[in-house]
């Protein structure tokens, strides 16, 4: 037994020695690297070598920013120092930034209290004081207007020439102020009115001083037409169309405005345009009664030829015939010109690519005149555009009481996703929505509904493109049909109501979601306009359950059933 012990303490006797020569031949080493006063140095060593402090390896330190020690203000009289402290960054007790100063130079150069300004600064013992030489621009001492008997408020006067004691005395200003008096007395009748600068315009002014002449108010005391047609623009037709009416029962209204009449000419050549007088002319002539007073107007009207249609032609048109055209057509070969039948074909024909999916659809009139007087020829040039199915159906119900759930206004729609996209459903559902009663439908008072669509994002169209097909499953995807040439159209409908509830749980393709309307936008398919004659349907689409929350993430997705393709194989569409 004890032999058995001796054995194992063998090894640690072993160890003992091996850390005593270990710890003996360390300290020799390192005695003999000592450096001895006067011997040579070590091996290896490097010779100490006494170099001058590098200044790069000094450490950095900034200089001490001079601080403001004042702000003087020189050629100053009615701008008083503190107003020009108070538009300025540069403070006093602040330290000195160059950039903040030149700032401040040009900020008082363009203001207009100063003509000219000039800054000096210079180092004083404890800082930096700057000094603005400053060259006063005049200012407004009074604004007075004399001779307003009819307009006695001169607050609604100076309301009219925009000036007011304190501003800058600018003569161009002031001159066009007397400008300004005239056009708002012509407005009220006056149109003998004349006004005088006395006092603005001379060096040395203070102020501004009008002088008004408001002479007698003309009002209207007949408007007549001659030279008008009575089978094509009867009188009481071209007095719906101007402004220029005698007052109703002589007391009301019916003041003579020059430019109101101007207009009302244009309003009448317009008018007579429209319907084919293409060289109609419009006169005036004005007569006066003894006190200048009443003013009789009569309109001197030269209608001219007017011009037939020789000629419709359509240019651009490539899913419809021309003849489709014809059918509907209010204007036609050989009538005379009208502009609003013209504008009715133009509607008839865009709502009917809008109804197979050409929601975009364009069509402009183009006249072509003849060297033969009052012939001309018709045409429309067509932009078909691309064909669009519906895409997502976003629902946006604006308000501040939210309680509104979004199947109010989903319920009242005429088009489904995956529907070909017809402009006739868009307006049919706005008008339902209207009429429902459960939104404003009152301008004034707020958005009304409205049904916006718009073409898919060029972006979105490419990576679904990129991520069609790669998966079974995805949203983007069918059965047996590559979506590489959809297209979607977005209707945005916004139903400006006085109710809402953005986190209202509501039923997407996929199930129950929460939060706001755009949140399954993911889950909603894009249907490509090519798919041939036959069933098809859609696969649940997987992003809509990620975007749920845990309690409704349980609920299987929702299936669209089936459908027939409205598109037929030659192109024509069947509606249900």
């Amino acid at each position: 037994m004890a032999l058995v012990r001796r054995h194992e303490s063998l090894p640690l006797r072993y160890a003992a020695v091996a850390l005593a020569l270990g710890l003996v031949f360390a300290g020799a080493r390192s005695h003999a690297q000592v450096d001895v006063p006067g011997g040579p140095p070590p091996v290896g060593a490097v010779p100490p070598q006494n170099f001058p402090p590098s200044p790069e390896a000094a450490p950095y330190v900034s200089a001490p920013r001079e601080h403001v020690v004042d702000i003087r203000v020189v050629g100053n009289n009615t701008i008083s120092r503190e107003k020009v402290l108070a538009n300025i960054g540069t403070r006093v007790g602040h330290p000195f930034d160059q950039t903040t100063y030149e700032r401040d130079i040009r900020k008082l150069s363009t203001q207009n209290w100063f003509v000219h300004v000039t800054p000096r600064s210079e180092r004083v013992g404890s800082g930096i004081v700057i000094t603005l030489e400053v060259v006063e621009r005049p200012v407004l001492q009074y604004v007075k207007y004399i001779g307003n008997v009819k307009v006695k408020s001169p607050k609604t006067l100076s309301k009219e020439t925009g000036l007011k004691k304190g501003d800058p005395l600018d003569t161009f200003a002031i001159q066009d102020g007397a400008r300004k008096i005239e056009s708002y007395y012509q407005a009220k009748g006056f149109n003998s009115i004349k006004v005088t600068v006395l006092e603005g315009t001379k060096p040395g002014d203070k102020g501004a001083v009008y002088l008004i002449n408001e002479g007698k108010i003309q009002k209207f005391s007949t408007v007549k037409f001659e030279g008008n047609s009575y089978s094509i623009a009867p009188d009481g037709r071209l007095k719906t169309l101007i402004q220029s009416k005698p007052p109703i029962l002589w007391l009301f209204k019916g003041q003579v405005d020059p430019k109101k009449i101007e207009e009302d000419v244009e309003k009448l050549e317009i008018y007579y345009r429209g319907l084919g007088f293409f060289k109609a002319h419009i006169g005036r002539e004005y007569e006066f009664n003894e006190k200048e007073d009443r003013v009789s107007l009569v309109f001197h009207i030269n209608e001219g030829p007017r011009y037939q249609v020789r000629n419709i032609s359509f240019l651009g048109n490539r899913v419809y015939p021309e003849e489709a055209f014809a059918t509907q057509r209010k204007l036609g070969g050989g009538d005379y010109f009208d502009q609003n039948k013209m504008n009715t074909d133009i509607g008839t024909v865009k709502d009917l690519y809008g109804s197979n999916g050409y929601v975009f659809a364009d069509v402009v009139a183009e006249l072509k005149f003849d060297l033969e007087p009052g012939v001309l020829d018709v045409v429309y040039q067509v932009s078909e555009g691309d064909q669009y199915r519906i895409g997502e159906i976003s629902v946006v119900i604006k308000g501040d009481n939210a309680h509104t759930r979004h199947n109010t206004v989903l319920n009242r729609l005429s088009m489904r996703p995956g529907d070909i996209a017809d402009i006739r459903d868009f307006r049919s559902s706005e008008r339902r929505l209207k009429a429902s009663g459960l939104y404003n439908v009152d301008p004034s008072k707020g958005e009304t509904p409205r049904i916006v669509f718009s073409p898919p994002d060029p972006e979105s169209v490419a990576s679904r493109k990129r991520a069609s097909g790669k998966r079974t499953g995805d949203p983007d995807s069918f059965r047996g049909q590559s979506p590489d040439d959809s297209v979607d159209v977005e209707p945005n409908l916004a139903a400006g109501s006085f109710f809402s509830r953005p986190n209202e749980p509501r039923q997407g393709p996929g199930g129950w979601v929460d939060g706001e309307p755009d949140r399954a936008s993911d889950g909603v398919i894009l249907w490509p306009t090519n798919l041939p004659t036959g069933k098809y349907e859609r696969s649940a689409p997987m992003p809509v359950q990620s975007l749920a929350p845990a309690r409704y993430r349980q609920l299987p997705a929702r299936v669209m059933p089936r459908q027939t393709n409205p598109m037929q194989p030659d192109g024509s569409v069947v509606r249900g």
